[in-house]
């Protein structure tokens, strides 16, 4: 299993090039986690690649524009992020630190864990 983190998916390829030397190096689950998910050439590639099981899913945030058909994907999901920007924008705002959202036991990582695991997996 491997996971492939990024600041943003424009075209996929990047990605793409990724699953690709991964899948060579016998990879047989790959989750793909990325902070802005633009598409901007569309969803027709990671369809494709989707089709084939050559990845699981893509995890992305709710922070920028993606169409509502998109949001349909079996493989897409979006994680809504407003309530931990809402508890950052506070905390940052009354001079409070951030370091618990981001710990094990913090938002971000029971997100994740609801989203990826499934029951009867090991943490």
């Amino acid at each position: 299993t491997a996971i492939i983190t990024d600041d943003m998916i424009s075209s996929g390829g990047s990605m793409f090039t990724c699953m690709d030397e991964l899948i060579k190096r016998g990879v047989k689950n790959i989750y793909v986690m990325v902070t802005f998910a633009l598409f901007t050439q569309g969803i027709e590639e990671f369809r494709k690649y989707y089709e084939q099981g050559l990845f699981s899913r893509v995890f992305t945030t709710n922070l920028t524009y993606i169409p509502e058909e998109y949001k349909n994907e079996p493989w897409l999901t979006v994680c809504n992020c407003s309530e931990i920007f809402a508890d950052l924008i506070y905390k940052i705002h009354n001079d409070e630190p951030i370091s618990p959202i981001l710990r094990k036991d913090g938002e971000c990582i029971k997100l994740l864990e609801k989203k990826i695991l499934k029951p009867g997996d090991v943490k």
